[in-house]
C-alpha cells in the first residue's frame, strides 16, 4: 500500500499537537472558575454517593418495597436526616438511591441520543446534497415541537414506565446534536488536513470520522455535560406525571409526586428531593457554563 505523503503526515501530526497543547490550557483556565470547581464537587460527589449508595444510605432497604407504618411522617431529626414518608420509609436513604436512577437516566439519554445524532449530522454535513437535506429537515420537524410536549406524546403512547421514559428523552434529543456536529462539520471539513487526506485518496468514512469527527468535540463535550442536569430534570418531570419510573421506585420524580398531597404539613417530604434534583441540575450548569467559556464555544440552547 502506498504510503502517504510526507507533507500530509506533517500537517496531522501539527493538528493532534495543538489539539492537546489546547486541551491542556483549557483545563488549566477551567481550574481558575469557582463556580465550575463547585460544579466538578458536586458532580464527583454525586457520582461517588451513587456507586456506594447501598453502603451510603441508612437505611438501603427502604428504597425498595418496604413498610414501616409505626414511623410514618416523622419530621427531619438526628435518626432520620430528611424525615420519613407515608409508609415510614427514610427520605435520605431513598434519595441517595434514588442518585443512581437519575444518574443511569442521564447517561442513557446522552449514550443515545449523541450516539445516533452525531453521526447524522457528520454525515450529513460531509455527504452533503440530498442526504443533508433530508437529515436537516427531519432533525428541524423535531426541534420545532417542544421537548417536553414530544416527550409526553411518545412516553402517553407507550407504557409507564423507567425504561419507556427513557426512550422517550432520546427521541427529543438527537436533533440537538445532529445540529451542532452538522454546523461545525461544515467548517472543519475545509481544513487543510481533511484536504490533504483526500489528496491522499482516503474514503469519505475514514476522513469523516478519523480527521473531521475529533475536532467536533469540544462542542459535543460542552453539549453533554450541559444537557446532563437537563436530561435527568426532565425525567423526573415524568415521573413526577406518572409517565416515568413507578411507584415505589425511589426516583427523585416519583418521591415529589407521592409526597405532593401531603405539603405544606408534611414538607420534607417534596422539598428534599427537589433540593436533590436542584442540586445536580445546577452542578452540571456550572461545569458546563465553565466548559463553554474556557473552549469558547457557541451552542444553540433551548
Amino acid at each position: 500500500m502506498e504510503s502517504p505523503p510526507t507533507n500530509t503526515l506533517g500537517v496531522q501530526r501539527r493538528m493532534r499537537s495543538y489539539r492537546i497543547e489546547g486541551i491542556s490550557r483549557a483545563f488549566y483556565r477551567l481550574r481558575q472558575s469557582p463556580l465550575s470547581l463547585l460544579g466538578v464537587g458536586i458532580i464527583v460527589g454525586l457520582f461517588v454517593v451513587a456507586v456506594f449508595a447501598p453502603y451510603v444510605a441508612p437505611y438501603p432497604q427502604d428504597a425498595y418495597i418496604a413498610v414501616h407504618f409505626e414511623r410514618a411522617f416523622h419530621s427531619p431529626s438526628w435518626e432520620y436526616p430528611f424525615g420519613t414518608d407515608e409508609a415510614g420509609r427514610d427520605i435520605l436513604s431513598r434519595v441517595i438511591i434514588g442518585s443512581r436512577i437519575s444518574i443511569l437516566i442521564g447517561i442513557m439519554v446522552l449514550c443515545v441520543a449523541a450516539g445516533g445524532g452525531v453521526p447524522l449530522g457528520l454525515v450529513a454535513a460531509y455527504r452533503g446534497g440530498v442526504t443533508e437535506n433530508i437529515i436537516m429537515r427531519i432533525a428541524d420537524i423535531f426541534l420545532s415541537v417542544p421537548p417536553i410536549a414530544l416527550a409526553l406524546a411518545v412516553t402517553a403512547a407507550l407504557t409507564p414506565n423507567l425504561f419507556n421514559s427513557i426512550l422517550a428523552i432520546c427521541f427529543v434529543w438527537w436533533p440537538w446534536y445532529a445540529r451542532i456536529v452538522h454546523g461545525k462539520a461544515l467548517s472543519v471539513k475545509q481544513e487543510q488536513y481533511v484536504e490533504a487526506s483526500q489528496s491522499y485518496g482516503a474514503g469519505w468514512l475514514r476522513i469523516a470520522f478519523k480527521d473531521v469527527l475529533p475536532n467536533c468535540m469540544t462542542p459535543i463535550l460542552v453539549k453533554a455535560t450541559l444537557d446532563m442536569g437537563w436530561a435527568i430534570l426532565l425525567g423526573a418531570s415524568l415521573g413526577f406525571l406518572g409517565l416515568g419510573a413507578q411507584p415505589p421506585t425511589a426516583e427523585w420524580g416519583v418521591m415529589i409526586a407521592t409526597g405532593y398531597p401531603y405539603i405544606p404539613e408534611y414538607w420534607w417530604l417534596t422539598v428534599f428531593p427537589g433540593l436533590a434534583i436542584f442540586a445536580v441540575v445546577l452542578g452540571f450548569n456550572f461545569l458546563g457554563d465553565g466548559l463553554r467559556d474556557v473552549f469558547d464555544v457557541q451552542l444553540e440552547m433551548r
